[in-house]
């Protein structure tokens, strides 16, 4: 039996989108992503944790942000948003239990849209 052949490449933190739109990224927020961070807050009337967080992004916007520590996540109200919040809170687990992430990570913290 042949394998389809897929046109993209999956990387451990990306989502790829099927239908060619952007893909959505996993990451650790930069200095850089403040910005699209209080949009993401500001867009679901949901202050951002001020805890340490990874976000998933999408086409320059932040559509979800999750606590590293399980509390509530801050996302759109989107299944691709909450498809990446499972996929993150999976990826944090994964961080939790087999990888030294304290020092990467731990420095990271949201914004406050107020």
């Amino acid at each position: 039996m042949r394998r389809p052949n897929h046109s993209y490449s999956v990387h451990p933190n990306t989502i790829p989108n099927g239908n060619g739109g952007p893909t959505v990224n996993l990451r650790v927020p930069g200095s850089g992503d403040h910005e699209a961070m209080a949009a993401l807050s500001q867009r679901v009337g949901s202050p951002l944790p001020q805890r340490s967080l990874m976000i998933a992004e999408r086409g320059g916007d932040v559509i979800a942000a999750v606590p590293l520590d399980g509390e509530p996540a801050v996302a759109e109200d989107t299944v691709e948003a909450a498809s990446a919040v499972a996929v993150l809170r999976f990826r944090i687990e994964q961080l939790h239990h087999g990888h030294a992430w304290e020092g990467r990570l731990s420095s990271h913290r949201g914004v406050n849209a107020a």
